[in-house]
Formats: structure tokens, C-alpha cells, sequence
């Protein structure tokens, strides 16, 4: 069996935040998150993961903010990163490309596009400790 994925959850929202943790840890992940941009940081200074799900609308910046602080302080991010948001605009999707995000999910979003991103994110995880 694969390891379950060490996870971070970027979401401002503490009910979006609480049932998406619930649902990954149903799913046998290990879910941590943060309330915003500066928790999130902390976070990620103080842990490793191996992904993350970053809103995009945060009460302290954005989570396109969030990457550009973890590329210029070179705060150690994982490598796959979610931006998960409700701006759906094609300036939208290539903001979150150029911020450094790997995919960028659309909410509300599909259980399979999700099932997806974590497969990839496992595979990927899984060839990588090897």
C-alpha cells in the first residue's frame, strides 16, 4: 500500500476547510492546514508535504501571494501545488501557472478531478522516494 500524502490546505473559509480535510483524511491522507498566507508559511517552514491546496482568495493576501513569498524567501514547498479557486478566467489559470502553482482547480470541483490530482500526486510521490 502507498503512504498516504502529507498535505497542506490553504483555505480562509473554516467550514470549506474543515469538510475538504475530513474528505482527504476519508480518502487516507494526512491533512494539516492553515488559515491564510502568514499560518501557511509557518507551516511550511516548520513541515514538509507533499502537496498543497492553496485557495487563491485569502483574508491576508492570495494564494498566488503565498508562492511568490515561498519562491523569494526559498521556503521549502511541495512539489505539487493545487491553486484552488473560483475565478475561472484564462488570465486566472495563467497567473496561477506563473505563480508556480501545477494545476489550478476550479471549485466547486468534481470528486473525479480531484481523484485525479491525488493519483498523479502519489505516483509522482511514490517514483520520487525511490
Amino acid at each position: 500500500m502507498k503512504r498516504p500524502l502529507r498535505i497542506l490546505i490553504v483555505e480562509n473559509d473554516p467550514d470549506t476547510r474543515t469538510f475538504f480535510g475530513l474528505y482527504l483524511q476519508q480518502m487516507g491522507h494526512d491533512t494539516h492546514s492553515a488559515g491564510g498566507v502568514s499560518e501557511a508559511l509557518s507551516m511550511l517552514r516548520q513541515s514538509s508535504y507533499d502537496m498543497l491546496f492553496a485557495d487563491i482568495g485569502l483574508a491576508d493576501g492570495s494564494g498566488w501571494d503565498l508562492m511568490d513569498i515561498v519562491k523569494e524567501r526559498e521556503i521549502p514547498c511541495p512539489p505539487f501545488t493545487v491553486a484552488m479557486t473560483g475565478y475561472g478566467l484564462p488570465e486566472d489559470r495563467a497567473r496561477s501557472e506563473a505563480a508556480g502553482f501545477r494545476h489550478h482547480l476550479l471549485k466547486p470541483f468534481e470528486s473525479s478531478k480531484l481523484k485525479g490530482l491525488l493519483e498523479e500526486a502519489t505516483r509522482e510521490v511514490s517514483s520520487a522516494a525511490r
